[in-house]
């Protein structure tokens, strides 16, 4: 059974149900969520001074629903399809607990991960590595995600210059 609670923060405009819908309570209708470029489901909430705003369904649905004690940040869709906004396909999860999920579900491809990252210290001198992992387990012996970091931001990491190979 479908069961209807106010969107935190629009108590009195608009409505979210355990079916991941949403609804005017000023129009009295349904409202057509609209897929956006990150693939989630987006509904345009309006602030009652004609000010709008985008937001995901599924974060909705979880903050009417879902209890969050642990003040988690992130909200899971399950089985992975971000479309599946009914509230049993929901849970709040930190970024790792997010992360593990897909990890341990194939969701994430490990090689992207596994490049192979070139050093090059002061003196120009190149040092080559399997992956960011092992090149951060031998200069420091754990994986602060520093190497990763310095290629993106074309920064300096443990006294190298870092580069994909």
């Amino acid at each position: 059974m479908e069961t209807w609670k106010p969107v935190v923060g629009f108590e009195n405009s608009y409505e979210v149900s355990t079916s991941g819908r949403v609804r005017s309570l000023r129009a009295g209708k349904l409202m057509a969520p609209q897929k956006l470029t990150n693939g989630y489901m987006g509904i345009h909430l309006a602030f009652g001074d004609g000010r709008r705003r985008v937001t995901t369904v599924h974060r909705l649905v979880a903050e009417a629903f879902i209890p969050n004690p642990s003040e988690l940040k992130e909200v899971n869709h399950v089985d992975f399809d971000k479309s599946n906004n009914v509230v049993a396909n929901l849970e709040w999860a930190s970024r790792g607990q997010n992360s593990k999920h897909n990890y341990a579900n194939g969701r994430v491809d490990l090689s992207k991960l596994q490049r192979k990252v070139k050093a090059v210290d002061a003196a120009g001198e190149i040092t080559v590595f399997a992956s960011q992992i092992e090149a951060e387990e031998k200069l420091r012996g754990s994986r602060t995600g520093g190497v990763c970091r310095a290629i993106r931001t074309g920064g300096s990491m443990y006294g190298y210059r870092w580069f994909y190979a």
